[in-house]
């Protein structure tokens, strides 16, 4: 794994000021408890929030720093305690104004902040009494500012490349742990010098700007350090470790996986999840479509002689893609593009018979168990994942309320289908008509009376989709469907068919018990491997104007498409296009006018150094290359690739895969290539055909 380099955070006092919420010169500030001994409830906090007030628990202590508090001072509850036994933490609970003080020394009218969300501070020192002025200015800012702006105040303090490298991290862990937004189990938090992630009650993965023992500090199965510390506890117990520059190893990163893995499998909900930050969970968790963080172009061609590594920068390209990060490590790239390949990503080769029906849509024929040939409409590889791109995007439009419903409707659906596949009899949509199949996406219905029957007809699709936009536009009857868009032209034909079966859906939608989270926006990645290789115009048909980033879904003009099969489409907004093409490949010319002008072109030639990798004779590469580069240009060198990896015997490898490669460059011309290799200084046997080598020339 590659190494994560950490920085020195910035001066504590390079903050952008205009987020706190600043008092007035003259404001005093004060931070008073809430927690009475001998009462019951010994928490006082719910009643001071409730009657306007907050009281001084003695009798005999207190009272001239109570009386001493004027009329406007700001007042904040807080509880001060220690967590794991040695981090000093302390909550405040809530936040408000003094609108009066009676001069008894127990009781002041307090105006309390509404919509306050208790937060932690990691400081308690000097705090600990029942009553206590703060006079500390950065106390005073971590305390009486406005909450909302915590997260972009710490964020602003911290070096960008320290923040950016913690972020990306804890991205990736929350991506291994399979995290959803909202988890109970975890909190994200933020005082005002630090950044926390934590499970349960433990605090995990950390990145702290004012912290001795070092930047970032991790829990882990294993000690990773010599003074790694221990949890409290009995054995076995994880460890947490200090780290300035955080140098994680495979095996490091194994442990420090499995130790939270083990804390999310020990936690039901955590304690701590009133602290939770919002705007630190939604920046982790979010994927901005339009504007990504990477500012990777929609439509992106790699292009360049063979051997240079176009394939395999796809892979990691698309990955980062779809985490919306800078992934340094290939194999954790490749690992991401595995768990995503047939659902947010699709890897296709372009050939010569590749045709708009494998791409777009086109009609199926259908064979088995039937007595006569039937076709079906089938949805290519393109149109399959801009749909699911594309109901991503609607989805993450839609409040949590619209979305429980949703849910609730598509549940229904479920329950349809498990009614269809386990019923003896079939499921009647009325007296004369039923459904016949289950499908992925549709339902399949006849009818006993149907003369199609007799030639092994299976019935009609019923798309899922389609029932679903009923529901989305609250239809009532069936004459409201003939002026739906965005349907099939079945659903509006067999419209009876198909309300009917929409009511018997609705009718088995689960009562809803609580609202769903919101569906956080994705990005998908298609990626056309030799896409030169293929008659484009014939390929993507109407789409070469759909894919243009203002005609997408959320583009400036957004167009849509109807299909021959009556089918509308758009390509949405959220999803990337990256293609190969290797400039050595005769069809090159066909790409140039159909898709110059919708992509965007990144050159990849040979390179003769690369950080963390080894590439074997170097000036013999470079040599060669030299030599193309006079006689057929810069399209036609020898890509690095095949000057790497396991294989280090120089005869072996120009014998069997760079001089063939070079003998079709120069349609076989012996002389031609016998004088390139010799200029690069390889011996040339002279008795064979095809050309090889024996060695380096002396």
């Amino acid at each position: 794994m590659a190494k994560l380099k950490i920085g020195e955070a910035i001066n504590s006092e390079k903050t952008n000021t205009s987020l706190y919420e600043i008092n007035p010169s003259n404001t005093q500030c004060f931070l008073v408890g809430a927690y009475w001994d001998s009462t019951n409830p010994q928490d006082q906090v719910a009643r001071f929030l409730e009657n306007g007030i907050w009281q001084n628990g003695y009798d005999d202590k207190f009272i001239d720093e109570v009386n001493a508090v004027p009329a406007g001072s700001r007042i904040a509850i807080k509880a001060a305690f220690t967590r794991e036994k040695t981090k000093s933490v302390m909550a405040i609970k809530a936040r408000g104004t003094v609108l009066e003080n009676k001069n008894d020394g127990k009781n002041l009218i307090v105006e309390w902040d509404e919509s306050f969300s208790p937060f932690e501070v990691s400081f308690s020192g000097g705090y600990w009494s029942t009553i206590k002025e703060v006079t500390n200015k950065e106390h005073i800012q971590s305390i009486f500012y406005n909450k909302s702006k915590l997260f972009e105040l710490v964020k602003e303090k911290f070096d960008r490349k320290v923040f950016d490298n913690y972020i990306n991290i804890l991205r990736r862990i929350i991506s291994e742990l399979n995290l959803n937004p909202n988890d109970e189990k975890v909190v994200y938090s933020v005082t005002e010098n630090r950044l926390n992630f934590t499970i349960g009650q433990r605090y995990c993965f950390n990145i702290f700007l004012s912290e001795i023992k070092g930047v970032y500090g991790v829990i882990s199965k294993s000690k990773l350090l010599e003074n790694s510390g221990i949890y409290d506890g009995s054995l076995p117990q994880p460890y947490y470790s200090y780290f300035n520059e955080f140098n994680v190893n495979s095996s490091d990163w194994e442990s420090i996986v499995d130790a939270m893995k083990s804390e999310l499998s020990r936690t039901k909900k955590s304690s701590f999840r009133k602290y939770n930050n919002e705007d630190f969970e939604q920046y982790l968790f979010s994927t901005d479509l339009i504007q990504n963080d990477m500012n990777f172009p929609l439509n992106t061609i790699l292009y360049g002689p063979p051997g240079t590594g176009k394939t395999y920068h796809t892979i990691l390209r698309a990955a980062e893609i779809i985490q919306n990060r800078k992934i340094e490590s290939y194999q954790e790239a490749l690992k991401i593009f595995k768990e995503n390949l047939h659902n947010r990503i699709e890897f296709i080769t372009f050939h010569q018979n590749y045709s708009y029906e494998d791409f777009i849509q086109g009609l199926r024929p259908e064979t088995d168990n039937k007595a006569s040939l039937t076709f079906d409409k089938k949805d290519g590889v393109f149109k399959v994942i801009a749909d699911k791109a594309l109901a991503n995007l609607i989805e993450s439009e839609k409040a949590p309320e619209e979305m429980s419903q949703t849910k609730a409707f598509l549940g229904a659906i479920e329950t349809l289908k498990e009614q269809i596949l386990d019923s003896d009899e079939p499921v009647k949509l009325n007296d004369t008509a039923y459904f016949t199949a289950v499908e992925d996406d549709a339902f399949r219905y006849s009818g006993d009376n149907w003369t199609l029957n007799d030639k092994g007809f299976n019935g009609f699709r019923m798309k899922y989709s389609d029932l679903l936009r009923f529901f989305e536009e609250n239809i009532i009857d069936r004459k409201e469907i003939k002026d739906l868009d965005k349907i099939s032209g079945l659903a509006k034909q067999h419209a009876t068919y198909f309300i009917k079966a929409y009511n018997i859906v609705k009718a088995l939608m689960p009562k809803i018990k609580e609202t769903v989270e919101r569906t956080p926006k994705k990005n998908f990645v298609i990626i056309i491997d030799e896409i030169n290789r293929a008659n484009i115009s014939r390929v993507f048909g109407e789409l070469i104007t759909l894919i243009e980033p203002d005609k997408r879904s959320h583009g400036a003009i957004p167009l849509e498409s109807r299909l021959p099969s009556g089918d509308s489409f758009m390509v949405p907004s959220n999803l990337f296009i990256i293609g190969t093409m290797n400039t050595a490949d005769k069809s090159i010319a066909l790409l140039d006018i159909a898709l110059r002008r919708r992509f965007e072109f990144e050159a990849m030639y040979p390179m003769y150094e690369i950080d963390g990798y080894e590439i074997y004779d170097i000036a013999i590469l470079a040599k060669i290359n030299e030599e193309i580069i006079r006689s057929k240009g810069h399209d036609f060198q020898i890509g690095h690739a095949y000057f790497m990896g396991e294989n280090k015997d120089i005869v072996q490898r120009m014998n069997k895969k760079v001089i063939p490669l070079l003998l079709e460059y120069y349609m076989n011309d012996k002389d031609e290539v016998e004088k390139i290799l010799f200029n690069a200084g390889l011996e040339v046997d002279k008795s064979s055909w095809p050309i090889t080598i024996i060695g380096k020339r002396g």
